[in-house]
């Protein structure tokens, strides 16, 4: 029998977060710690949350998760880089990246730099975790929330860094009690014509 990823329980944390489940948090982050995920690992995957969801969300988390996870963080990530997230934003999009950031800059050139600078600079490229986990909770808290436009990106990008369209479905799978099932269906159908 295969034995299963301690980081699934990552993802009903992260969407229980993103749903605004905050009756969840508490449980879901001592789930993940029975599992055998590093504090450490939990408070990195929590910090995704920021670019995602927001720093209000991400507070309330963090307010609700830390306390259980001790003392501070052992690692002190670098300071942010615009370098490292256009990189990191390059693996995410691949061939797609000039179209991408040219799509953003037409919406709105400081919004797009924002987007590359801090979303990609600051949180995503982060060490702490690898990025084919960050993309893949990435992908959870957009399906937790309903939003679908940048779903297919966030998929491309856990697949560019190594995940499997298995892996991503079975994080789908595991954060389901915190989806919506027409936003989970759509999530499955995207990840099907993704992968292809």
């Amino acid at each position: 029998m295969e034995e299963r990823d301690p980081r699934l329980t990552l993802a009903p944390l992260c969407a229980a977060a993103a749903a605004g489940r905050l009756d969840a948090v508490e449980d879901a982050t001592r789930a993940a710690l029975a599992a055998g995920c590093a504090p450490d690992e939990i408070r990195e995957t929590l910090l995704t949350l920021a670019p995602f969801c927001g720093f209000p969300r991400t507070l309330d988390a963090m307010a609700l998760a830390c306390p259980l996870l001790g003392g501070a963080p052992t690692r002190r990530p670098p300071p942010a880089s615009a370098a490292r997230g256009a990189a990191f934003f390059d693996v995410v999009y691949g061939d797609e990246a000039a179209r991408v950031r040219a799509k953003l800059v037409a919406i709105d050139p400081e919004v797009a730099r924002w987007i590359e600078a801090d979303a990609y600079g600051t949180v995503l490229s982060r060490p702490g975790i690898d990025p084919s986990l960050r993309e893949k909770v990435g992908v959870v808290l957009l399906v937790a929330q309903g939003l679908r436009n940048q779903l297919s990106g966030h998929m491309r990008g856990a697949l560019n860094f190594g995940a499997t369209a298995g892996e991503i479905a079975a994080f789908l799978d595991a954060a389901a009690p915190f989806v919506a099932a027409e936003d989970l269906a759509f999530a499955r159908e995207t990840l099907a014509r993704v992968a292809k």
